[in-house]
């Protein structure tokens, strides 16, 4: 379970990232994510790629009809090097960067604590941008495990 000192407010810089993305029905959210995963990582590194980190990113949620926008992606040195995916620019924003300790099939208990404990608690709000997981160099698909943080973007 996450604790208080495993997040940090941090000014987030603009990022173009590419990839795929689709909306999923929280349902199906179990076979459709991890899918994506498996269709973009053969691929990577995709021309123009900054480093060898990837991104899934949350977009316009929609609790009442239970879907979200959800990408996999990495980030690129300018927008023009898409390569056929999706592309998405990220506004640098300010964010509370949780980091996760533990594999990716336990992110679900890293949102709760940090929706349920951490942000009721912290006096900040979340903005409309969308809030992403980074998956770092020192992150192991084998276990996947390792080098997580998940990027909530806050008001300022």
């Amino acid at each position: 379970m996450p604790e208080e000192n495993d997040v940090r407010i941090e000014r987030g810089p603009g990022r173009h990232l590419v990839g795929l993305r689709r909306t999923v029905k929280m349902a199906e959210a179990p076979s459709v994510c991890p899918q994506m995963w498996a269709e973009l990582v053969p691929s990577v590194p995709l021309p123009g790629q900054a480093e060898p980190v990837m991104y899934g990113v949350n977009d316009a949620v929609d609790m009442a009809g239970g879907q979200w926008d959800y990408m996999v992606a990495v980030e690129v040195t300018t927008p023009d090097m898409s390569d056929g995916h999706d592309h998405l620019a990220l506004q640098p924003s300010a964010y509370a960067v949780l980091t996760h300790r533990g594999p990716a099939g336990e992110l679900g208990q890293s949102y709760q604590w940090f929706f349920n404990d951490w942000l009721p608690a912290s006096g900040k709000e979340l903005s409309a941008a969308p809030s992403y997981e980074r998956y770092g160099p020192g992150y192991d698909p084998q276990t996947m495990s390792g080098d997580t943080e998940i990027w909530f973007p806050l008001k300022t």
